[in-house]
């Protein structure tokens, strides 16, 4: 059986996060996992990462995984969506060059969407 266009896409980002640095897992999902965690889990320099992939104009989050991902920013992770090995990498190397613009819960996401929209020009 084929991979799934989101499986293959979520180890296209875990291999170039890899080739970046840090340390990169893919979390498999079961009936023993708390629902809505996101798909891929990383730390470099000391910063926690989670990435909930989806395949650009095909998938759309839950509102279950939303949630996730905000209590994940009130924690202080870097907790998002990205479409592309390359979304993925400029957050990490963003978080890296400047530690100190960081925050927590609503400030956290809105420097994940400035990051983004300077980079490509859109969330």
């Amino acid at each position: 059986m084929a991979k799934k266009a989101e499986s293959r896409l979520q180890g296209r980002i875990k291999k170039a996060q890899q080739t970046e640095g840090g340390k990169w897992w893919k979390v498999h999902g079961s009936a023993f996992q708390e629902a809505g965690q996101p798909d891929l889990d990383g730390a470099d320099e000391g910063i926690p990462f989670k990435f909930e992939v989806k395949v650009p104009l095909e998938g759309k989050p839950s509102p279950l995984q939303i949630q996730t991902m905000a209590e994940w920013r009130d924690a202080g992770v870097i907790a998002c969506i990205v479409e592309s090995p390359a979304q993925a990498v400029t957050l990490v190397k963003a978080a890296k060059a400047s530690p100190d613009k960081r925050r927590r819960g609503r400030s956290l996401y809105k420097w994940i969407c400035r990051t983004l929209r300077a980079a490509y020009g859109e969330d």
